[in-house]
C-alpha cells in the first residue's frame, strides 16, 4: 500500500496543484524572477519602521503579547499609510520586472 504522507504534506500538494491549475487557466502571466530579489524582499519594508518604533525595547513573555502589540500597531495606522506602502512595493515590483529580475542598487 502506498503512503501519501502526513495531512500537512497532502495539503501542500493540493495547494500547489490548485495554484498551478489556476495559473494555467487564468489570463495572468507568471514572471520569471530570482528566488530572492533584494528589491522585492527589502529589510526596510514600509511596515517595519513604525512597528520597530512601537515595540521599542519591550520584552514579552510569549508570542501572544507580541501578536497583540503587532495587531495594535497595525490597527493604529491610517489607510493612507498602507496605500503609500503598497505604492512603494508596486514601484519596486515594476523596477524588477523592467530589468528582467536582476538586482539593481538604489
Amino acid at each position: 500500500m502506498c503512503c501519501l504522507g502526513s495531512k500537512e504534506e497532502i495539503w501542500v500538494y493540493i495547494k500547489k496543484f490548485a495554484l498551478l491549475f489556476f495559473l494555467e487557466k487564468s489570463v495572468w502571466s507568471v514572471l520569471l524572477h530570482l528566488l530572492y530579489s533584494p528589491d522585492l524582499a527589502p529589510s526596510d519594508f514600509h511596515l517595519f519602521g513604525p512597528l520597530k518604533q512601537h515595540l521599542g525595547s519591550r520584552h514579552f513573555a510569549g508570542d501572544d503579547g507580541v501578536q497583540h502589540e503587532v495587531l495594535l500597531c497595525m490597527r493604529q495606522q491610517p489607510k493612507e499609510f498602507y496605500a503609500a506602502g503598497i505604492g512603494v512595493l508596486m514601484k519596486r515590483c515594476d523596477k524588477c520586472i523592467n530589468i528582467g529580475g536582476h538586482y539593481v542598487e538604489k
